[in-house]
């Protein structure tokens, strides 16, 4: 005869068997600390010791806000970077100072925290509500952590850095996650928040703003009474428009303080100077990719696929009296101008 298991292995197993029962139930926030864990603890493992290219551009403005000793927002003088983000980093500048803990401890924290909670409870909890009308089952525990999976996959090195491409869309998919999710009108604000923030940090974005207006506008149910859900969809509207604003504003005053450009927008070029996205398109239709290396074994770490069918593309467009007409120069593009092209081609 076998002997019966121990009373210890007994209450292992149901403890087991509960522990598992509460991340079912549970999904969102099981994974959100299941891929924290996960990614921390890669990241920790990494050998990263230094911010490179625009990580390093990042850090560096961060550092404007403190650099008469203490606080002063309006020090903040970068018109090609929007003001939060190196105000999100610069707040962890006493922190620095007063404890031991290294800028790369930080940023890999941060960045384990934004995968988390990106791959395993917004983006997930976005596709869910968009499909809650198809019936659709909710998203369970394992396919969140396949989604962490993949993410970990591709872009597992990134999360090292402080930069802006996963926590603007963390923001932007936060902010449609609230417009579709929120019923009450306050919601607006948090979503409108989150969608500027998205914006601040990639300007790209503000392409979707009206995306999010319109279905900020279209009505989530029909009630009775027709007013009612007009007046909830208008004041929920505007209270997106408000929480915009608050995030917005602060990018007026550093535009109009150092550019004289009443703008919320980040600027990314100095006033009268030719567009940085038309530069960018010509860079997209000049170049099939580019590439570069944090190493020293290169004495010029960058290279430079040509397309030569891109390149005989001439732009035309019509002049107007009073409006800059862009010319480039000849050697706009060659790979000498390669620190200002790094510097400018993520924007």
């Amino acid at each position: 005869m076998s002997k019966p298991p121990s009373p210890t292995v007994g209450r292992l197993v149901a403890l087991g068997k509960r522990g598992l029962r509460w991340c079912n139930n549970r999904p969102a926030a099981s994974a959100a600390l299941l891929l924290f864990l996960f990614f921390a603890l890669y990241l920790a493992r990494q050998e990263p010791t230094q911010f490179y290219y625009d990580a390093g551009l990042y850090w560096d403005l961060s550092g404007k806000y403190w650099q008469s000793g203490d606080f002063q927002f309006i020090a903040f003088d970068s018109f090609l970077r929007g003001y939060l983000f190196p105000l999100l980093l610069g707040s962890l500048w006493q922190l620095l100072i007063h404890t031991s803990v290294l800028p790369l401890e930080i940023t890999r924290t941060l960045g384990a925290a934004t995968a988390a909670i990106l791959f395993g409870v917004v983006a997930p909890g976005l596709w869910q509500d968009v499909r809650k009308h198809s019936n659709a089952s909710r998203v369970s525990l394992a396919r969140r952590l396949l989604f962490g999976a993949l993410g970990f996959a591709f872009w597992r090195g990134y999360f090292h850095y402080p930069l802006t491409d996963f926590i603007s869309l963390l923001a932007l998919a936060g902010g449609l996650w609230t417009v579709v999710r929120g019923r009450a009108v306050w919601s607006g604000v948090l979503a409108g928040m989150l969608v500027a923030a998205s914006v601040n940090f990639r300007p790209v974005y503000a392409a979707a703003v009206p995306v999010v207006f319109i279905l900020c506008l279209w009505p989530a149910s029909h009630d009775a009474s027709y007013w009612r859900t007009f007046l909830r969809q208008w004041g929920k509207t505007a209270a997106l428009a408000l929480g915009m604003a608050i995030v917005l504003w602060p990018q007026v005053i550093i535009n109009t303080t150092h550019f004289g450009v009443a703008s919320p927008l980040v600027l990314t070029t100095k006033p009268g100077t030719p567009s940085l996205y038309l530069t960018q398109l010509k860079w997209g239709l000049w170049y099939q990719k580019y590439e570069t290396n944090v190493g020293t074994d290169y004495p010029v770490p960058t290279m430079f696929f040509l397309d030569e069918d891109g390149r005989a593309v001439e732009f035309h467009r019509p002049h107007r009296p009073g409006v800059l007409r862009h010319v480039w120069p000849a050697d706009t593009f060659r790979p000498h101008h390669a620190d200002g092209l790094v510097a400018a081609a993520f924007i």
